[in-house]
Protein backbone atom coordinates (compact mmCIF):
# COMPACT_ATOMS: atom_id res chain seq x y z
CA UNK A 1 0.00 0.00 0.00
CA UNK A 2 2.90 2.35 0.70
CA UNK A 3 4.25 1.75 -2.80
CA UNK A 4 0.80 2.43 -4.30
CA UNK A 5 0.51 5.69 -2.32
CA UNK A 6 3.93 6.84 -3.50
CA UNK A 7 3.92 5.68 -7.13
CA UNK A 8 0.62 4.20 -8.33
CA UNK A 9 1.61 4.21 -11.99
CA UNK A 10 4.52 1.83 -11.40
CA UNK A 11 3.00 -0.33 -8.67
CA UNK A 12 2.12 -3.79 -9.96
CA UNK A 13 -1.47 -4.85 -9.38
CA UNK A 14 -2.35 -8.52 -9.65
CA UNK A 15 -5.70 -10.20 -10.02
CA UNK A 16 -5.90 -13.66 -8.54
CA UNK A 17 -9.07 -15.64 -8.42
CA UNK A 18 -9.50 -17.00 -4.90
CA UNK A 19 -10.46 -20.43 -6.24
CA UNK A 20 -7.28 -20.52 -8.30
CA UNK A 21 -5.24 -19.61 -5.22
CA UNK A 22 -6.88 -22.46 -3.31
CA UNK A 23 -5.93 -24.85 -6.12
CA UNK A 24 -2.37 -23.51 -6.03
CA UNK A 25 -2.30 -24.05 -2.27
CA UNK A 26 -3.26 -27.68 -2.78
CA UNK A 27 -0.43 -27.97 -5.32
CA UNK A 28 2.03 -26.28 -2.97
CA UNK A 29 2.76 -23.37 -5.31
CA UNK A 30 1.83 -20.58 -2.90
CA UNK A 31 3.33 -18.91 0.14
CA UNK A 32 1.63 -16.69 2.70
CA UNK A 33 2.19 -12.99 3.20
CA UNK A 34 2.25 -11.05 6.48
CA UNK A 35 -1.57 -11.07 6.55
CA UNK A 36 -1.52 -14.88 6.23
CA UNK A 37 -3.03 -14.66 2.73
CA UNK A 38 -2.00 -16.95 -0.10
CA UNK A 39 0.15 -15.45 -2.84
CA UNK A 40 1.88 -17.31 -5.69
CA UNK A 41 5.49 -18.30 -5.04
CA UNK A 42 6.64 -16.52 -8.19
CA UNK A 43 5.69 -13.08 -6.81
CA UNK A 44 8.96 -11.50 -5.72
CA UNK A 45 7.39 -9.05 -3.24
CA UNK A 46 6.06 -10.82 -0.15
CA UNK A 47 4.40 -7.57 0.94
CA UNK A 48 1.63 -8.08 -1.64
CA UNK A 49 -1.76 -8.08 0.04
CA UNK A 50 -5.44 -8.29 -0.74
CA UNK A 51 -6.88 -4.93 -1.64
CA UNK A 52 -10.08 -4.83 -3.72
CA UNK A 53 -12.31 -7.42 -5.21
CA UNK A 54 -12.35 -7.12 -8.98
CA UNK A 55 -16.02 -6.11 -8.93
CA UNK A 56 -15.18 -3.09 -6.75
CA UNK A 57 -12.40 -1.98 -9.07
CA UNK A 58 -14.69 -2.41 -12.09
CA UNK A 59 -17.39 -0.34 -10.37
CA UNK A 60 -14.95 2.50 -9.71
CA UNK A 61 -14.07 2.61 -13.41
CA UNK A 62 -17.69 2.22 -14.55
CA UNK A 63 -18.75 5.25 -12.48
CA UNK A 64 -16.14 7.29 -14.38
CA UNK A 65 -17.15 5.86 -17.76
CA UNK A 66 -20.84 6.65 -17.15
CA UNK A 67 -20.24 10.25 -18.32
CA UNK A 68 -19.34 8.97 -21.78
CA UNK A 69 -16.08 10.93 -21.75
CA UNK A 70 -12.52 9.66 -22.15
CA UNK A 71 -11.12 8.24 -18.91
CA UNK A 72 -7.38 8.49 -18.33
CA UNK A 73 -5.10 6.42 -16.12
CA UNK A 74 -4.61 9.45 -13.88
CA UNK A 75 -8.39 9.68 -13.42
CA UNK A 76 -8.65 6.00 -12.49
CA UNK A 77 -5.83 6.40 -9.96
CA UNK A 78 -7.56 9.39 -8.35
CA UNK A 79 -10.88 7.54 -8.17
CA UNK A 80 -9.29 4.37 -6.75
CA UNK A 81 -7.35 6.32 -4.12
CA UNK A 82 -10.51 8.18 -3.14
CA UNK A 83 -12.48 4.95 -2.84
CA UNK A 84 -9.69 3.33 -0.83
CA UNK A 85 -9.65 6.18 1.71
CA UNK A 86 -13.37 6.98 1.89
CA UNK A 87 -15.26 3.89 0.67
CA UNK A 88 -17.14 6.14 -1.75
CA UNK A 89 -17.14 6.74 -5.49
CA UNK A 90 -16.11 9.88 -7.37
CA UNK A 91 -17.94 10.61 -10.58
CA UNK A 92 -16.33 11.85 -13.79
CA UNK A 93 -16.91 15.56 -13.10
CA UNK A 94 -15.40 15.33 -9.62
CA UNK A 95 -12.31 13.53 -10.89
CA UNK A 96 -12.01 15.93 -13.84
CA UNK A 97 -12.06 18.86 -11.40
CA UNK A 98 -9.18 17.30 -9.45
CA UNK A 99 -7.11 16.67 -12.59
CA UNK A 100 -7.80 20.21 -13.84
CA UNK A 101 -6.75 21.69 -10.50
CA UNK A 102 -3.61 19.54 -10.49
CA UNK A 103 -2.76 20.77 -13.99
CA UNK A 104 -3.16 24.42 -12.96
CA UNK A 105 -1.08 23.95 -9.81
CA UNK A 106 1.64 22.23 -11.82
CA UNK A 107 1.73 25.14 -14.29
CA UNK A 108 1.94 27.66 -11.46
CA UNK A 109 4.76 25.69 -9.79
CA UNK A 110 6.66 25.48 -13.07
CA UNK A 111 6.19 29.19 -13.67
CA UNK A 112 7.44 30.08 -10.18
CA UNK A 113 10.54 27.91 -10.54
CA UNK A 114 11.54 29.36 -13.91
Amino acid sequence: MDQWDQDPVHTPIYYWDEHWLEECAEEGTVVTNEQDEYIPKWVPDRQVQTWFELATFESIVEVLKAAGQPVTLQMVIIAVKYYDKRDAFLDYEEVKAVTDLWSVLTKVRNHLTE
